[in-house]
């Protein structure tokens, strides 16, 4: 009994550094992630805005996603006023159907 909880603890405290660290990742990407809440706001505060709407399943937007983030990043990088966003619209619905 001892040995699966020392195996669970041990899982757990995995899981969370690799959580922590995704978490430090997501908020290193040029790409805003938009939801509803914050997306009216992010469109009128910015004068261009591209936004993808995606799907994390589709195969496109898998391919798409290195490439978008290498643009938001020289644009970023080269001061533009442009933003690249990002919304998933299977999580977003309601925005997506906007």
């Amino acid at each position: 009994m001892l040995q699966k909880l020392a195996v669970a603890v041990v899982v757990c405290s995995s899981l969370s550094l690799c959580l922590a660290e995704e978490a430090s990742t997501a908020s290193d990407e040029a790409v805003i992630a938009l939801q509803d809440s914050s997306f009216d706001d992010f469109i009128q505060g910015n004068p261009y805005v591209l936004v993808e709407f995606y799907a994390p399943w589709c195969g496109h937007c898998k391919q798409l996603a290195p490439e978008y983030e290498k643009a938001a990043k020289k644009l970023q990088d080269e001061g533009s006023k442009a933003r690249l966003a990002k919304v998933d619209a299977t999580v977003e619905t309601e925005l997506g159907s906007r």
